[in-house]
């Protein structure tokens, strides 16, 4: 690894970190700086014998471990770690969580082996109905607390980015009520968490005979609450909103600086494969139902 920090001429960098001992380090640097496509995805940049330096939240040498010497100086109060011959690679980013929620739907789940669908249980008022009464009910600190916990899981399992949801709101308070618990969790942790704003999780079943006024409510969230918020995302999907919605939605997220990710054709091919492709998505998550010109618009 190149050090990308500027130093006076013949200076080494000083670390305050050091980790050695390592085995193999996992570099994942072997597709270069885009996504990983293909064969690529196999080259997960192995090095052995491996020792890594930092500065700060600086990496400034990854690399053979007998070079380490000659590269860097070590400050004398640096943090020495022997990986012990074990594996380093970089934490594990989970783009893809619904982090924010109250409550628990395990009584479902004998539902569904039973026989109901997905569309069944959310009719009758479970599914994401089920979570979204329940996460109503619950302050914020309690909120914020039950999410610590998960990420210090999640942290244990190797994950240290986190994507996380809203959508267990659906109203404009309990929307800025969950993207208030994201931004402080991101705050309280070794972990980074990103908001996503999914107003359109779900019609409410306060709205279930104004499906405009809702998507009209959806667009006041993503004027009021755009500043909390990276992306918007949309459950494009039968039952939940169509191609057309989404569209509408996007096109007000882009317009107030969000990036778009979509739940898309999730349980029926519903177009919104296609969707993401035309907007330029940043993901479109889900895909059970996709169609060949879907995967093809998105290649």
């Amino acid at each position: 690894m190149e050090d990308r920090l500027e130093y006076p001429s013949g200076e080494k960098p000083q670390a305050t970190l050091v980790v050695t001992g390592i085995h193999t380090c996992l570099t994942m640097a072997a597709g270069g700086e885009g996504p990983a496509i293909g064969e690529v995805q196999e080259q997960v940049g192995d090095l052995p014998d491996a020792a890594i330096a930092a500065r700060g939240e600086n990496l400034i040498y990854v690399g053979p471990a007998n070079r380490l010497p000659a590269t860097i100086r070590v400050a004398s109060d640096a943090v020495r770690v022997d990986a012990g011959g074990g594996v380093v690679l970089p934490g594990f980013i989970d783009c893809h969580t619904h982090l924010v929620f109250a409550g628990w739907r395990t009584t479902e789940f004998v539902q569904r082996i039973a026989g109901a669908s997905y569309q069944q249980i959310l009719a009758s008022g479970g599914g994401i109905h089920n979570t979204v009464a329940r996460t109503r009910a619950v302050s914020e600190e309690e909120l914020t607390k039950d999410c610590q916990g998960r990420l210090t899981r999640m942290l244990c399992a190797g994950t240290t980015t986190v994507e996380a949801k809203s959508g267990y709101g659906l109203s404009l308070a309990d929307e800025a009520k969950i993207l208030r618990v994201v931004g402080r969790l991101d705050g309280i942790g070794p972990w980074d968490v990103i908001p996503t704003l999914l107003g359109a999780h779900a019609l409410p079943e306060e709205y279930s005979g104004d499906r405009d006024g809702y998507v009209e409510l959806v667009e006041e969230m993503i004027e009021t609450l755009a500043d909390r918020a990276v992306f918007v995302d949309a459950f494009c999907e039968v039952g939940a909103f169509t191609s057309r919605e989404c569209r509408r939605l996007f096109e007000k997220g882009c317009a107030a600086g969000l990036g778009i990710k979509l739940h898309a054709d999730q349980l029926s091919d519903s177009g919104g494969a296609m969707l993401a492709a035309e907007l330029g998505a940043n993901s479109a998550d889900h895909l059970d139902f996709v169609s060949v010109d879907g995967m093809a618009a998105m290649a």
